[in-house]
């Protein structure tokens, strides 16, 4: 079980949350965060930002901000996100990664191909490699937040940020 984490304030952050995410659809936690969000007055929102971790507090606020009209305009800036969002993806893909090799290796495996009962079982190098790619692009080139925003990941990541669940 998850240990109840407590934000800076001294609440339970955990509990509440993990039950909109259990009894919720994504699209139904956007739209209650749409609307908590538009109800809450300046002074709020720096009360409850007060209460993040400071990267996701950056991120927040990231969203939150209207961009500065000073900036140039760039062709398509990648979103902001958190350290936690981007360990989660990372993680989420060298598991799947680790499931295609997983499954190459299995006698009766999606990468063993008979043409005919008679003939001996080959291994479909082309559709694993496949599979690999894909997967490697996406950590390589680009995860995918929400439907339809690219952001690459390998160069997302901050000096200093590791992914403890991918070491051996």
């Amino acid at each position: 079980m998850a240990e109840i984490q407590k934000t800076p304030s001294g609440h339970e952050t955990l509990y509440t949350g993990q039950q909109f995410l259990d009894a919720l659809t994504h699209n139904e936690i956007a739209t209650l965060l749409e609307v908590l969000i538009g109800t809450l007055s300046p002074d709020m929102v720096e009360n409850v930002l007060d209460q993040l971790q400071p990267d996701t507090r950056q991120t927040v606020q990231t969203i939150l901000g209207p961009p500065d009209p000073s900036d140039p305009p760039q062709e398509k800036q990648a979103p902001s996100v958190s350290l936690a969002k981007l360990e989660q993806t990372w993680s989420a893909l060298w598991q799947e990664w680790d499931h295609i090799v997983d499954e190459a290796a299995q006698e009766e495996g999606n990468y063993i191909v008979r043409e005919r009962h008679w003939e001996e079982p080959y291994f479909d190098s082309t559709t694993f490699v496949r599979d690999l790619e894909r997967v490697a692009k996406e950590i390589t080139c680009g995860g995918c937040i929400g439907s339809s925003t690219v952001w690459p990941i390998v160069t997302r990541a901050p000096p200093g940020f590791s992914n403890s669940s991918c070491s051996g």
